[in-house]
């Protein structure tokens, strides 16, 4: 669960052109993420050493128009290279409409990529903006899980939660009040039924913000609502869908929580899933079924969880985070420690413990552990 722990250093953008009101401005980090287990389908230990840097150029106009390029170095090397569901993965085609990513190496046990993470264009007015490219559509409100989000919803047990794939498409939201604003959404796809979409309107109503959706997931219509705010001093938060599916009884899904934080740094948040519509797992395909699978996609159908944090001193911060199978018993727990060491430079690591039977969601995982170094710049 590091997503709940690291938040990368805020350092600022270096101006590397500037003439009259035209500006470029250079940001990015430096990452060395290290993770160790064992494989779930042979028998052997897995190591995924990954090195990424990433560089982030942004454009400045001082008009209505601005622009923004995100490109990634990526080097992996360890026993990961040699694990038949690596292997599969880096030959499948790219989530993204256009395939930029270039494989610079893959050979004696090392792998090295070259990709674009963002680029994209907007336009930008008083009451309106539109964006153009590979972008991040951010929707929902939870913590965990966020059904919601149809683009790419991120798995609970993601080490880099914060990462998102982009969209390739045309993006637009119109503030039409202080209080209510309107969005629309379209990924680029060579046929209507490849194609996700989405429509969703924002009203704000004292200390709660509430959002309605209609989309469009492939073949599936997904249908939801999701609100934010305040009960007290405590933060709530709910989303809930439901998916006209093309291939199995449509469904619902449903996440709330609640999050405290105290003055003293102490943070605790609780939240509850409901997956009406749980993932058909064929134990004699199981590589097919993680494939496809999405951060909201569970075998089974009810789940509790639970993170708390705690400053252990200015800069060490330590969690906790649980996720619970309720249906049948299993559970995961993830211990983490962030050093922010400077302006600049973070280290962070910890581990997931998981317990259950065979059957049970989180029975099968084998226990992980996990060590990043990142510099922001």
């Amino acid at each position: 669960m590091a997503y709940m722990l690291f938040s990368p250093a805020l350092s600022p953008a270096v101006t590397i052109y500037e003439k009259d009101e035209f500006r470029v401005k250079l940001s990015g980090h430096l990452q060395e993420l290290t993770s160790s287990t064992d494989d779930p389908f042979f028998n052997g230990h897995i190591t995924d050493n990954t090195s990424r840097a990433r560089l982030t150029f942004r454009v400045l106009t001082n008009t209505m128009v601005s622009g923004e390029a995100s490109i990634d170095g990526a080097y992996t090397f360890g026993s990961v290279l040699s694990s038949p569901l690596f292997i599969i993965q880096k030959d499948l085609e790219p989530p993204t409409y256009y395939n930029w990513e270039h494989v610079y190496l893959d050979e004696d046990g090392r792998y090295g990529t070259v990709s674009v993470y963002r680029a994209m264009l907007t336009l930008e007015a008083e009451l309106y903006r539109v964006v153009v490219g590979r972008q991040r559509l951010a929707y929902g409100t939870a913590l965990f899980w966020s059904p919601i989000d149809i683009w790419n919803p991120i798995s609970p047990l993601a080490l880099e939660p914060e990462e998102k794939t982009g969209v390739d498409g045309v993006s637009g939201i119109w503030w039409i009040s202080d209080k209510l604003s309107a969005t629309a959404l379209f990924g680029m796809a060579d046929e209507w039924d490849e194609a996700k979409a989405a429509a969703s309107a924002s009203l704000q109503v004292e200390s709660y913000t509430f959002d309605f959706m209609a989309g469009k997931h492939l073949k599936d219509y997904v249908y939801g609502a999701d609100f934010v705010g305040y009960l007290g001093d405590a933060g709530v938060r709910s989303e809930f869908t439901y998916t006209v599916a093309d291939k199995r009884d449509n469904f619902i899904r449903a996440v709330l929580g609640i999050d405290y934080a105290w003055p003293n740094s102490l943070y605790a948040a609780l939240e509850f899933y409901h997956n009406g519509g749980p993932f058909e797992f064929d134990p004699a395909d199981p590589f097919s079924a993680l494939l496809e699978s999405t951060g909201v996609d569970t075998i089974n159908r009810n789940f509790g969880a639970a993170m708390i944090s705690f400053d252990l001193d200015p800069l060490v911060k330590g969690s906790l985070a649980a996720i619970y199978d309720l249906d049948k018993g299993s559970h995961m727990l993830g211990p983490a420690l962030a050093w922010y060491a400077s302006d600049h430079l973070t280290v962070s690591g910890g581990a997931q413990f998981f317990e259950g039977s065979d059957e049970s969601e989180f029975g099968p995982y084998p226990d992980l552990g996990w060590l990043r170094l990142r510099w922001d710049f």
